[in-house]
Order: structure tokens, then C-alpha cells, then sequence
């Protein structure tokens, strides 16, 4: 896990894996430099290791999931993020997360969204008129019809 290529050679071990057992991959433990083998200073390299890693883990079809283990993305003093901690808060909270006001037209609306549970909130103003909870795990497709009155959704 140094700085050079570290995530160009992890990369063809994931995709070994993924090609030979087409199995469901989990990063389990990650914890980068936990023997303390980099110098942490500022963080920097750690953050950029993070941001690498991290990219790399969730755009490969074969990755499921991916668990931190060692927490050192916490400020040893403040318990604030470090600029790892800042990074992994960036991409987590902000890239990576599919929350979006559209306005209906009556030619549908397309959304790109991330694997996951959602609630969709149809709204008239502030009036919730329906709520539709459901488990995005590939391509899917709603409709919804009626009035302020009464919405049906399927």
C-alpha cells in the first residue's frame, strides 16, 4: 500500500477474483497502515490511499460491501476527521448518495440512483400525496397515476 500503484495491483487481484468465482466480494477489514509502516503526518498520502481505495472497491461490479476496521480517520487530539476522515466523509456522504428533488412532467422522469433502500416522497407543495418504500438491486421502473386525491404507485 504505498503510494505508487498500490490500487493498479489490488485491482487485478479484485478482478482475478471476480472473473474466476463470479462470487459476491467483501473488503472486510480494511485498515490501511495500521503496523504504522507510513509516517502518518497531516494524513495526505492516507487520505489519497483512502479516496483510491475506497473508488476503486465501490466501482467494481464484484464488490458488495466494504468495512473499515482500524477507525484512524479520527484526529488522535480532537476527534475530528483527519483528512483521511474528511475524504471517506466526501465521498460517502456526498458522491455517493442519491437524494434528489424532480419535478414530474408527462413524459416520466429518468433517475439514476445507487443500489439500495429508498423512500420516494411524491409531493404537491409541501402535501405528501404517497410514499413509496423499495429496494433498488437493478433496473426498475414506477408509475404512478391519479390526483391529489388518491396516487397508486407500481
Amino acid at each position: 500500500w504505498r503510494r505508487s500503484g498500490c490500487c493498479k495491483c489490488h485491482k487485478v487481484y479484485v478482478d482475478q477474483l471476480w472473473d474466476e468465482c463470479q462470487l459476491p466480494i467483501w473488503v472486510t477489514e480494511f485498515d490501511w497502515n495500521a503496523g504504522n509502516d507510513v509516517a502518518m503526518g497531516d494524513h495526505s498520502v492516507h487520505a489519497e490511499q483512502v479516496e483510491n481505495f475506497y473508488r476503486l472497491m465501490f466501482s467494481h461490479e464484484g464488490v458488495q460491501g466494504i468495512l473499515m476496521w482500524a477507525l484512524n480517520i479520527l484526529d488522535d487530539n480532537t476527534d475530528l476527521p483527519n483528512k483521511a476522515g474528511e475524504t471517506y466523509q466526501r465521498l460517502y456522504q456526498e458522491e455517493w448518495r442519491s437524494s434528489q428533488v424532480i419535478q414530474a412532467t408527462t413524459e416520466g422522469n429518468t433517475v439514476r440512483a445507487f443500489l439500495g433502500d429508498y423512500r420516494i416522497k411524491l409531493l404537491q407543495g409541501s402535501e405528501v400525496l404517497a410514499e413509496i418504500d423499495l429496494t433498488l438491486d437493478g433496473d426498475l421502473e414506477i408509475t404512478c397515476s391519479g390526483d391529489a386525491s388518491t396516487v397508486t404507485c407500481a
